[in-house]
């Protein structure tokens, strides 16, 4: 814009759970790719532990009685 400054960067990120599906156009505009692999039993765990911490659970809910 008008106002954007000549140092300013744009960075445009992109996921999807298909990349075998994306169409080559959009490849061709995203040079890099890099595949995330699915977390481990641990991670997920980790993860539901954020997601879930305001969420009021059962005490044997995630195995700690939190």
């Amino acid at each position: 814009g008008f106002t954007t400054s000549d140092e300013a960067r744009v960075m445009v990120l992109a996921a999807t759970n298909r990349p075998w599906e994306v169409d080559e156009a959009i490849l061709r505009r995203l040079p890099r790719t890099y595949e995330i692999p699915l977390p481990n039993e641990s991670q997920r765990e980790g993860i539901l532990r954020v997601l879930m911490k305001e969420e009021p659970l059962a005490r044997d809910m995630m195995g700690t009685g939190q």
